[in-house]
């Protein structure tokens, strides 16, 4: 395999790291700066803590805009309001698009609602078109789609999806890692339940994310690398913050930070490497040469790094870092230029049973098709 390809490989790998540490590390903001004597300040901590806030709201209204040059602009907005558990819930999502003008989708209260304009074949003119589905419906469609073995597994994570107020995916994840548990004689099941990091593992990965994203990266000279530019605004109680965000510097470092350190994360090291194992192909020592190898050029830059996008990040956030706002921006050979922004009003003020989606469901269920 040549350098460059074990290199993505391990970039890769060396990304989900980042994903799954942050999801670890950040949410639980009282423990970390327990731990550390001090709240970390820079901006990836900054902007996973206010990312991390959005899963705290029970309520909330939210615009999302962009644009890409393959896509051209898009836009959607909604509200969701979380009760005790999913089927006490709202969520609601609304788009246009150029070929069916504007879909809806809805739940509450553990009903279904859909809408899409089009226009009519015959006269030309937009019409709307509604579907329903309530919940006895729902329930009846997944046990009919599903079939016995994963009824009872899909229904048990959908009800685990909230839990008082607030969205549970983790617990979502554990209700239907123990109920796919139970059908081990399914293939796909066993090889998702194998590849899913144990306890120790996990450990580690909080380890390593505490280390590197809550102490390492606090160092101004690793900062000055990382994030070359930038800014932070206060304004009427809330902080804008915005900064570049060097990828190529960034996998140097997180790669250098490995090399120096990997000994004090021996499991997390094994499970790195069997990933790689069964990705190639390879025997374990194999393997275990390769991600050497790989992560050496990581940290070395032997990699091409102009197929590495430059990143622009601008994040808005009120007290406790619960975002307003949040705008990323990338620009380079392999992705084009792409924007998203991100924006969150009525925050925790969004009843469940909101006039807009209640009017939008009552009109579906008297207009629409059941499902």
């Amino acid at each position: 395999m040549s350098g460059g390809k074990i290199a993505a490989i391990v970039g890769g790998i060396v990304a989900v790291l980042v994903v799954i540490a942050l999801a670890i590390i950040i949410p639980n903001l009282t423990a970390v700066k327990a731990l550390l004597g001090f709240r970390p300040n820079n901006p990836i901590v900054v902007t996973s803590d206010a990312i991390a806030s959005v899963g705290k709201l029970s309520s909330t209204r939210y615009e999302i805009s962009g644009s890409s040059d393959e896509t051209g602009a898009f836009s959607a907005d909604g509200a969701w309001s979380l009760g005790t558990d999913t089927d006490s819930s709202m969520l609601y999502f609304t788009t246009k698009s150029d070929d069916y003008g504007r879909i809806a989708v809805a739940w509450q209260n553990g009903n279904f609602g859909f809408s899409m304009q089009s226009k009519s074949y015959w006269t030309g003119d937009v019409e709307t078109q509604y579907a329903y589905a309530s919940r006895g419906d729902i329930r009846n469609a997944i046990r009919d789609l599903a079939g016995s073995e994963w009824d009872d597994v899909i229904l048990d994570t959908k009800d685990a999806v909230v839990n008082n107020g607030h969205w549970d995916f983790a617990g979502a994840l554990q209700t239907f890692n123990k109920g796919a548990k139970q059908l081990d004689d399914n293939y796909d099941v066993k090889r998702w339940n194998e590849g899913q990091m144990n306890e120790s593992v996990q450990k580690e990965y909080a380890k390593f994310a505490l280390k590197y994203f809550g102490e390492h990266l606090e160092k101004k000279d690793v900062q000055s690398k990382i994030f070359p530019k930038q800014e932070r605004v206060k304004s009427g109680g809330s902080t804008r913050l915005t900064y570049d965000l060097d990828l190529d510097a960034f996998l140097q470092d997180i790669g250098g930070y490995w090399q120096k350190n990997e000994k004090q994360y021996p499991e997390l090291r094994a499970y790195l490497v069997k990933q790689l194992r069964e990705q190639e192909g390879y025997s374990s020592s194999e393997a275990d040469s390769e991600f050497d190898k790989a992560v050496r050029k990581l940290a070395e830059g032997d990699y091409d790094s102009g197929a590495l996008p430059s990143v622009e990040v601008m994040v808005d956030y009120g007290a406790k870092r619960s975002l307003n706002e949040l705008e990323v921006t990338v620009d380079g050979d392999s992705t084009g230029h792409a924007t998203v922004d991100l924006k969150l009003s009525d925050k925790d003020a969004v009843s469940v049973d909101d006039h807009e989606v209640s009017d939008f469901m009552a009109k579906a269920k008297s207009e629409g098709i059941s499902f």
